[in-house]
């Protein structure tokens, strides 16, 4: 990996938790708020707090399933990819 691309790396490991924090500390409350102020009623608003865990619940099993087949060091390296210095 060259120098400049290894400066970097710290960076962008820090972005995705960032990111996941903005949207689950900030988003999640605001849009809450927001169906409040609009009367969206009470069983929807339960259905807007639920849609956060959608995603991370259909992953969750196969990811699971996955990675006990191949291995978690395996799907790790699968999941990052190759670099930009493997493709070259």
């Amino acid at each position: 990996m060259p120098m400049s691309e290894r400066r970097h790396a710290p960076a962008v490991l820090l972005a995705h938790p960032a990111l996941t924090q903005v949207v689950t500390f900030v988003l999640r409350p605001t849009m809450s708020y927001r169906a409040i102020e609009l009367d969206v009623p009470a069983a929807w608003l339960g259905v807007l707090g639920a849609s956060f865990a959608i995603a991370p619940l259909l992953v969750a099993l196969p990811a699971g399933h996955v990675a006990d087949r191949y291995g978690e060091r395996r799907v790790a390296v699968a999941r990052r990819g190759p670099s930009p210095a493997e493709t070259r």
